[in-house]
């Protein structure tokens, strides 16, 4: 049984990267880099949990996205997810990766405004 069989239901159109790089004059420079595009994957979306107490709205959904291993996600990439045409963009926490029958990497991630990058 294939990954791809079982978490192909959603898209992530893309996957940004803050990276430093180093201009032919020295200086350091800092900005976000697309380093995966339209990688299949599933969003799963929990239950809603008050983040703080005493705070107007503040439940947020709990997301998780189920990709495979052969996608290297690292902790804080920004990522563009397109479920049933509905795009939603999401900040990766530090994924873990499952090596048994059904290789996979789970990720879970909190959303993110749409200006934040």
């Amino acid at each position: 049984m294939m990954f791809e069989d079982f978490f192909d239901t959603d898209v992530i159109e893309e996957v940004k990267r803050n990276t430093k790089t180093k201009t032919e004059f020295g200086l350091t420079v800092q900005g976000w880099e697309v380093v995966y595009t339209n990688v299949k994957c599933q969003l799963s979306a929990g239950i809603l949990r008050a983040t703080e107490t005493g705070v107007i709205n503040s439940s947020k959904n709990s997301y998780k996205i189920f990709v495979s291993n052969d996608v290297e996600i690292k902790q804080n990439d920004i990522l563009i997810v397109n479920k049933g045409g509905i795009k939603y963009k999401f900040k990766a926490n530090k994924p873990i990766k499952y090596t048994d029958f059904l290789e996979h990497q789970e990720i879970s991630v909190e959303e993110v405004e749409k200006n934040e990058t």
